[in-house]
């Protein structure tokens, strides 16, 4: 079953509540939801960790393209200008329904993805594990609800990404992006 259809708070929305009360409810009415490039690579590195075959498509590098040009005719190697914006456009709209990312975002999640796969405790725990769980609680009479990437017997676990796995970096920047919060709902 799809954890969407349960009418429950998650750990997704309830972070929101750790900077206001007023971004919690936004979050609950979706209205304070932003998706960052992290959340997004995120999602594709979880996606295939369960499986999932994806249509990924890589968008050439148009600020580097020899046809990139400011308004006034000179070479640019800006994303900004006006050519590469509108070459931009016209690629996400011919790849409508596929997953676009960058160079270096395709080369992160590939090192992403191989790294959990050649770590054999990770490759065992995945390949031992139920996966996409969703568990329906409540907190103090409030109707709660996870999903967890994989739950092997009494351990759960579930795909995080941030910009560094470096101890010290991922800690910060896990932090900012609620992670403890996150795990400690769960």
């Amino acid at each position: 079953c799809s954890s969407d259809l349960i009418d429950a708070l998650n750990a997704s929305t309830a972070v929101y509540g750790l900077k206001s009360a007023r971004h919690l409810k936004g979050a609950i009415d979706g209205v304070f939801r932003p998706e960052s490039r992290e959340i997004e690579i995120g999602k594709i590195v979880h996606a295939l960790v369960e499986g999932q075959q994806l249509d990924l498509v890589t968008m050439p590098d148009f600020a580097n393209d020899p046809k990139n040009c400011t308004a006034n005719g000179a070479r640019s190697f800006s994303g900004g200008t006006q050519w590469a914006k509108k070459q931009k456009a016209k690629f996400q709209e011919e790849n409508a329904g596929r997953t676009v990312v960058n160079e270096s975002e395709l080369e992160r999640i590939q090192a992403i993805y191989n790294a959990l796969k050649s770590n054999s405790a990770a490759a065992a725990e995945m390949a031992n594990s139920a996966h996409e769980v969703s568990v329906v609680s409540e907190i103090d009479g409030v109707p709660v609800k996870a999903r967890f990437d994989g739950l092997n017997g009494d351990r759960f676990w579930d795909v995080k990404t941030c910009r560094s796995c470096d101890v010290f970096d991922f800690g910060r920047n896990g932090t900012g992006l609620g992670y403890p919060f996150k795990f400690a709902f769960y």
